[in-house]
């Protein structure tokens, strides 16, 4: 199987590419910033909240374990290109099978359909 676009359950270094799980990653944050745990918001249709008008100037963001760099979730977002590992190791799969099962996409992005 390959995750072409990434897992949410992995948080990945953008310097260093090193990987934590990413409910390791939260449980940490959390323990760091333990007042933001109270806090109540209403999710927006995209799961994401409206916090515009709070302070995050004491908000605590973790740093890389390994080399201190920036995290991010283990996944492509909208804009980014899918990492060439990525699509190296597709196109050598796809060379080497007869059939394709493709599960949680609609291809409607050129990184996906172009397998297809």
């Amino acid at each position: 199987m390959i995750d072409l676009h990434g897992r949410l359950d992995l948080v990945r270094c953008t310097a260093c590419s090193a990987t934590t799980r990413r409910e390791d990653f939260q449980s940490e944050l959390a323990r760091l910033n333990l007042e933001w745990m109270n806090l109540t918001a209403v999710a927006l249709p995209d799961d994401d909240a409206d916090l515009d008008h709070l302070d995050f100037s004491e908000f605590a963001v973790l740093a890389c374990g390994s080399c201190g760099g920036i995290q991010k979730p283990d996944v492509v977002f909208y804009g980014e290109g899918v990492p060439r590992d990525q699509v190296s190791a597709a196109q050598v799969a796809l060379e080497e099978v007869d059939a394709m099962l493709v599960v949680g996409s609609s291809l409607m992005v050129y990184s996906g359909f172009r397998f297809a």
